[in-house]
């Protein structure tokens, strides 16, 4: 008895709906796993936040920013200490295109510890 063949077109539908989802989930997912990235050496730079002053911070921060592909506004830190505690924080947005429709994120990493 011959195959009717829809079983194999059912595989291929659903292989063309798996490589969409990665094409467009890819860059949304990187831009989080930058951020976290962002995020993590944000923290790393307030555990040190007494062998550097504020400027080595931002400089430090900014060059990181750069170095992972953030967009410049993301160099844009801001860094306060007051009462042993110190806030590092920026703000940058990424815009994604998707078919029809673009969407705008803001991110808004921040660290918030003593020191």
């Amino acid at each position: 008895m011959p195959r009717s063949g829809r079983s194999s077109l059912g595989c291929l539908v659903m292989l063309l709906l798996a490589t969409a989802a990665f094409y467009f989930a890819y860059p949304v997912g990187e831009a989080y796993w930058k951020d976290y990235r962002y995020s993590d050496r944000m923290a790393r730079e307030a555990e040190f936040a007494r062998l550097r002053n504020d400027d080595q911070i931002r400089s430090r921060l900014a060059t990181f920013a750069d170095s992972i592909g953030l967009p410049p506004s993301a160099g844009s830190v801001q860094v306060a200490r007051s009462d042993g505690r110190i806030l590092i924080r920026a703000s940058y947005s990424r815009t994604f295109h998707f078919p029809f429709v673009a969407r705008k994120v803001d991110f808004l990493p921040s660290v918030d510890r003593p020191y």
